[in-house]
């Protein structure tokens, strides 16, 4: 019933994805009593209190008329007659008065204690149920559903009739603000949506831009950190708001400007991350997301606007990558441009390094989080942002840096901004290492609060549901500094990409990615000694050195194995030629 109720409303509200002219609180009591068939008109009020909650639309306020409208539709004239009194409860009320819900279920209450058996009886008679839904639908039992289906498309025609205006492209959070105007723009939209009862967001979507975005795009190429360690070496720690493109230029520009012998990168082995430095993500975006959902049409309203806008912003926040490799298409795009401007230097013989230079895949490692005993899914990545968790990426991630600053000249490290202020604190724990300099202001780690209380809140984590936690807990010193990766390695991974774009511009959207799927490349990098997952700084030197620790790639939960059933040999020897 539920079911179904919630398919008429998608049906007459928002057919087709597009934002109609939602139907009235009564009507919406009507399409329950009908949709559900039966007498009790309790059921009414609570699934329109279920949609207001689900759909954002604010607690319903009920007329006193419509409340009374509901009940005769599902009761006899007699019963009615001797449950009136209960309606004085909202003496000094008009008909077209709002009431609270509580008083709406109160009444509601009073009014089954008069004969609930009678509406028992009602509810098991079909012919009687039919009967309501005729009453309760003024009519045709189809006619409501219907009529406002009819309105709603009668009112979207004039919409599509209207002149379509031009509108800037959408590629990252601030291209979508510019889009709006400003973000003054999107907030006074949102309000005036809020005030017509039809979203609930205005304040978190003011909260979001005020205190979340802006500092971001005026701070991107301030989150930074320097570092000097006893032995010489240098270290630059970029923090970068994932969606943002000027992250993604200050990102390079860093990299650009300090020529790292390594590269660290807030990856991991175990998903998609090590195919998807394959992909050629801003080629990719500007062939699949040149036309954003959002249309300016003459004549909009700061609804319109305010319903372009989350059309937008969702789709911004969930149009998938190619053959959905790893994340959002939008998302994390700091990571491969660091990555193509370091293997560009060594391309044109501007820097090197160790082994030609190394990057190092310093966040978590999910390779182990199911053990041999386990069965059915995976824990959930969306613990990675959650308690704990947090905590060990901001270790892992330190421990790399401070292993790779010991072994190397020089580092660029680059990891989101949340984890700036929790690496940092790690780092300044080791003597030999000191901060020279510092961009914006980092704030304390996002775990200061749990790491303050003695780690209480991580206790009751690892007892409770926290199966990620536990685990990464459990495997932590089986990766303690992240795996790293050479030059020749690393030059395929560019091979691979390369071939992925000339596909790509080839071929469109339709084409597949050159590149096998994560776990068959680091099988043939481990196997070549191209890679390495230290257990200490020992084995990491003898690494560098050239020795070949044959480590086993292991597990891969969370690639996207839908790519291919088999993959290419690996490494494709005709892009390595070509």
């Amino acid at each position: 019933q539920v079911s179904k109720i919630h398919r008429i409303w998608a049906a007459t509200a928002m057919p087709s994805g597009a934002r109609r002219r939602l139907p009235s609180y009564r009507q919406y009591a009507a399409l329950a009593v009908a949709a559900a068939g039966f007498a009790a008109a309790s059921f009414a009020v609570t699934t329109v209190a279920v949609f207001a909650q689900i759909t954002g639309l604010g607690a319903p306020r009920w007329k006193l008329a419509a409340l009374r409208t509901v009940v005769a539709g599902g009761r006899s004239s007699a019963w009615l007659q001797a449950s009136s009194g209960t309606f004085t409860k909202a003496a000094g009320n008009d008909a077209d008065d709002d009431i609270s819900p509580e008083l709406a279920f109160e009444l509601l209450d009073d009014i089954e204690k008069v004969d609930g058996e009678e509406a028992q009886e009602l509810a098991k008679d079909e012919g009687i149920a039919e009967q309501i839904a005729i009453a309760a639908a003024a009519g045709d039992g189809n006619r409501m559903e219907l009529d406002v289906m009819q309105e709603a498309d009668a009112e979207e025609k004039v919409k599509n009739a209207r002149q379509v205006l031009p509108s800037s492209a959408v590629y990252d959070f601030e291209s979508l603000v510019k889009k709006y105007g400003s973000a003054n723009d999107i907030i006074e939209a949102h309000d005036v949506a809020a005030e017509m009862g039809l979203t609930a967001t205005a304040d978190k979507v003011k909260n979001w831009l005020n205190n979340d975005l802006l500092p971001d795009i005026k701070n991107a190429n301030k989150y930074f950190a320097e570092f000097k360690h006893a032995s010489g070496s240098r270290l630059v720690l970029v923090g970068t708001n994932h969606h943002l493109r000027a992250s993604t230029e200050f990102a390079t520009e860093v990299v650009q400007r300090e020529r790292p012998e390594c590269l660290v990168i807030e990856r991991r082995l175990g998903d998609d991350s090590l195919q998807g430095l394959t992909i050629p993500e801003v080629a990719y975006m500007n062939v699949a997301m040149a036309k954003p959902p959002g249309v300016f049409r003459a004549g909009d309203t700061p609804l319109d606007l305010a319903g372009n806008f989350q059309d937008d912003f969702q789709w911004l926040r969930a149009f998938p990558s190619w053959e959905d490799v790893g994340g959002p298409a939008a998302e994390c795009l700091e990571f491969g441009a660091a990555f193509d401007e370091f293997a560009r230097q060594r391309q044109a013989g501007e820097a090197g390094g160790p082994r030609g230079g190394t990057l190092c895949f310093a966040d978590t490692d999910v390779r182990q989080v199911m053990s041999s005993g386990d069965f059915g899914l995976a824990p959930s990545l969306d613990e990675l942002a959650e308690g704990g968790v947090m905590a060990l990426r901001d270790l892992r991630m330190a421990n790399a840096i401070r292993a790779a600053l010991r072994t190397h000249k020089s580092v660029v490290a680059i990891t989101g901004e949340a984890h700036r202020a929790g690496i940092i604190q790690l780092l300044q724990q080791d003597k030999d290492i000191s901060m020279v300099n510092l961009g914006a202001p980092a704030g304390k780690p996002v775990w200061h609060k749990e790491f303050a209380d003695g780690g209480l809140q991580w206790e009751r984590e690892l007892a409770g549901l926290s199966k990620l936690f536990y685990r990464l807990m459990e495997t932590f010193d089986t990766s303690p500094l992240g795996t790293f990766f050479d030059w020749e390695a690393l030059k395929e991974l560019q091979d691979y990409k390369e071939e992925s774009e000339r596909r790509l511009r080839s071929d469109g959207i339709s084409a597949k990615p050159a590149a096998p799927a994560s776990s068959d490349l680091a099988r043939d990098f481990f196997a070549r000694g191209l890679a390495a997952t230290p257990k200490d700084e020992a084995e990491f030197r003898s690494w560098l050195s050239g020795q070949n620790l044959r480590h086993e790639a292991g597990d891969f939960p969370y690639e996207n194995k839908l790519l291919r059933k088999k993959a290419p040999a690996v490494p494709l020897g005709t892009i390595r030629e070509g």
